[in-house]
């Protein structure tokens, strides 16, 4: 990929490294966003590792 500087390389890293996430874990990251950032506000501070990729999808299997 080309980013035009290294400024925006480390820019794109981070939505490009999140798709990748989301896509290796099976994730649709239109769906885990929303929900991630609905919950993000209700939780504690010492429970937001739970709404990482991993584990949302963890959950979201055992609610089926």
């Amino acid at each position: 990929m080309f980013y035009a500087s290294d400024r925006g390389g480390r820019t794109g890293a981070v939505p490009t490294s999140f798709v990748a996430s989301c896509n290796r874990l099976g994730i649709d990251s239109f769906a885990y966003l929303p929900d991630a950032f609905a919950r993000i506000g209700i939780r504690p501070q010492n429970q937001l590792d739970e709404l990482l990729p991993d584990r949302w999808v963890a959950r979201a299997a055992l609610s089926l």
